[in-house]
């Protein structure tokens, strides 16, 4: 429903769910997992979203109660901005974020395009530095996102994608001073055809 590809997304649930920036909530009926939405702080920013919650049960209040939630844990991590990740598209789920003060600003397009291999390198890889330089090199990434907005930290992002094997950070800028610092992970994993016993 609404272009979500399960196996790939509960992969990547997986990745969130280690990430020590993460909470998870969830809701429950009778014992049963009924809907649920991730939370994630970068310092002075932090969101949450995409938010689920089980068809048979829209309209039921269990989307509210999540985003009530939700909006709990941005507060007590004292988060100046505080946004979410939701469907664009959707007028029936900005209607829902707009009764908790949500209003649809920036509306970020999140793409995706085939590498071939080919492209031209434009920067290096912080997998690649020493242990001494990494911290040296976040630290010159946390600077540029600071600029961009104060207190806006992803040093949890950048933990995320290289302690758990997720992707590479891409360093851009001179050697010992990145000007950015784009995560790159790959799409789901190619499906392979199970074998079949000889």
């Amino acid at each position: 429903m609404l272009g979500v590809a399960l196996p790939g997304d509960t992969r990547l649930l997986a990745t969130r769910l280690r990430a020590p920036h993460v909470v998870a909530l969830a809701a429950f009926a009778n014992g049963e997992l009924v809907g649920s939405t991730l939370a994630a702080s970068w310092g002075s920013v932090a969101y949450f979203g995409p938010l689920s919650v089980a068809p048979r049960l829209w309209g039921a209040g269990i989307g509210g109660r999540l985003v009530a939630a939700a909006v709990d844990v941005l507060d007590g991590w004292g988060a100046a901005h505080q946004g979410l990740f939701t469907f664009a598209q959707s007028p029936r789920h900005h209607r829902l974020y707009e009764r908790f003060g949500f209003w649809p600003r920036f509306l970020t397009a999140i793409m995706s395009r085939p590498v071939s291999g080919a492209e031209p390198a434009l920067g290096w890889r912080l997998s690649a530095s020493t242990p001494g330089e990494r911290a040296a090199l976040v630290a010159g990434c946390v600077a540029v996102t600071t600029a961009v907005h104060p207190g806006l930290d992803v040093r949890g992002e950048i933990a995320a994608v290289l302690d758990q094997g997720l992707g590479e950070v891409l360093l851009i800028g001179e050697p010992t001073r990145p000007a950015g610092s784009p995560c790159a992970t790959p799409g789901p994993a190619p499906r392979r055809a199970a074998a079949s016993p000889t």
